[in-house]
């Protein structure tokens, strides 16, 4: 059964159109989304912006707000201040009430070496 070559050429210009139409049209779509979660993402972060200033009339003292820290001897204001700022940067929720050295003696790991172990071997 042999065709025609005009039959042939019309469904291989068909079949690259429907091709082409379908690649543009998806890229559109991709492009709509990259802003309309650009445009989601300006609108949190000026959202947090304004949440984060604070007034400068209404300025208080740290120590009025937050209750003392109990500090163990032997740690650094420097450390404090690093747990302090991982812990505030994780969430608004959250504060350090205390800060100490670990009591962990398994083996010669420090607690970062046993939350490496941990992480490591933990069950996927």
């Amino acid at each position: 059964m042999q065709m025609e070559g005009s039959y042939v050429l019309t469904v291989v210009l068909t079949g690259i159109s429907v091709v082409f139409l379908g690649l543009i049209l998806l890229i559109f779509f991709v492009w709509l989304m990259g802003k309309i979660f650009d445009a989601i993402k300006s609108n949190s972060k000026k959202k947090a912006e304004t949440k984060t200033a604070v007034p400068e009339t209404k300025a208080a003292p740290a120590s009025a707000s937050a209750p003392a820290m109990e500090v163990e001897d032997g740690i650094s204001d420097e450390i404090v201040a690093v747990i302090a700022a991982a812990v505030a940067a994780m969430s608004d929720s959250y504060t350090v009430k205390s800060v100490r050295k670990s009591t962990a003696k398994s083996s010669r790991r420090t607690a970062w070496g046993i939350q490496g172990v941990s992480e490591s071997t933990k069950v996927f």
